[in-house]
């Protein structure tokens, strides 16, 4: 059975703009996207933004059969995407700040 998981991350306000706009700069590569997704074990993934009084968040959804499993692949992938999102971690992302949220509902269609 497939596992999901659901995070909020805040985003450190001097990276935020250029984080989203490099994440929106990803959908003309959606396909190569696709491909790196599926051999990493991916089966979904969704990018949110959040803006409010206390600053920019993402709210990043992902699926997967196994997801430590495709995290393993991500951190080891030497594809240049799987490089810069890392790069984009480190600089634009508060992940001690992270926030696990509860999937109280998933429904997909299969195929």
């Amino acid at each position: 059975m497939a596992q999901s998981q659901c995070i909020r991350i805040p985003l450190n306000a001097e990276h935020a703009e250029a984080f989203i706009a490099w994440l929106r700069s990803l959908e003309p590569r959606r396909d190569e996207l696709r491909a790196l997704l599926a051999k990493e074990g991916m089966l979904a993934e969704l990018v949110l933004l959040e803006e409010g009084p206390a600053g920019a968040a993402i709210i990043l959804y992902t699926r997967a059969e196994d997801l430590a499993s495709a995290n393993a692949a991500y951190l080891a992938s030497e594809h240049p995407i799987d490089r810069e999102m890392r790069d984009w971690q480190a600089r634009a992302l508060r992940i001690a700040e992270a926030k696990l949220l509860d999937v109280v509902f998933e429904h997909g269609v299969p195929g």
